[in-house]
Parts: C-alpha cells; structure tokens; sequence
C-alpha cells in the first residue's frame, strides 16, 4: 500500500489515535493491551475494510466515528458522581489511580478529591521532560 499520511490525531480520553491518508482512508491505532490493533478503513467508511487482528471480534464492527468521547471534567459533574474516580475520567490508569491512592483520595472529602484530580489531570497533561529523571509517586523514570 502506497498512501501519504496527511494528518495524525489523537484522540482524547482513548489510548488511540488516527492517521489520515490523502487517499482519504485511513488508519487507526488502537493501544488497548491485549486488544490492540491497527484498523484500515476505506474512504472514510463506517466499517473497516482489514484489521491487523482478526481475532478482536469487536473490531469488525468498530465505527471509528464514535471513538472521539467528549468527558464532562467541570466539578458540577465530579460533584454529581460524589467524586467517584472511575466514573469521572473512565480512561485514568492504573498508575494515576495508584498516585490518588497513595494520596489518600479513597478517605478524602469531596473538595480534597477534588484538588487531588486537578492535579493528578494537571500533571497527565503536562508533556514529559527528556533527559533527565521523573518521579510519579514511588516510581522513578529515567527519560
């Protein structure tokens, strides 16, 4: 397949991202752990036309349109969810749930879990630094 690739993008609250072929098609790759997979879909069809993996059944049916997911982040909404971690932000992992644990978010009235998930969405936006050593809680990186 000989196809340029016009644009990437990333799509928000989804461990995937979508690259744009000037042909019109396009390619989305789905980093879901085991489900992963890559997903060719023809002029901009509904349907994927191939799959990486045949064997995630989902994917056969996957409509790349419904990916992108807008997520309600005001505090109005926190507040309704009485702060629940996993219903607020569904795509927050392990490590970020393991950095509000360590902070006592499970026991924390509802304004500190507040501040714990600005901050811990704060520092999950913030792009990492290259070159030097990062510390998320008991975890060390070395970039």
């Amino acid at each position: 397949m000989e196809e340029t690739i016009l644009s990437c993008e990333v799509l928000d609250f989804e461990r995937s991202f979508i690259m744009n072929l000037t042909s019109g098609k396009l390619l989305l790759f789905k980093l879901h752990a085991n489900r992963s997979n890559v997903i060719y879909y023809e002029d901009q069809e509904e349907l994927p036309t191939k799959l990486f993996r045949n064997e995630v059944q989902e994917d056969k049916i996957l409509d790349w349109k419904s990916l992108p997911v807008h997520q309600d982040l005001s505090r109005s909404r926190f507040d309704e969810l009485n702060g629940n971690a996993s219903q607020f932000l569904p795509t927050l992992g392990k490590i970020p749930r393991a950095w509000l644990k360590e902070r006592g978010y499970p026991e924390a009235d509802l304004d500190k879990k507040w501040i714990l998930m600005e901050e811990i969405i704060d520092i999950l936006e913030a792009p990492f630094c290259f070159g030097g050593k990062f510390r998320w809680g008991t975890t060390e990186f070395i970039a």
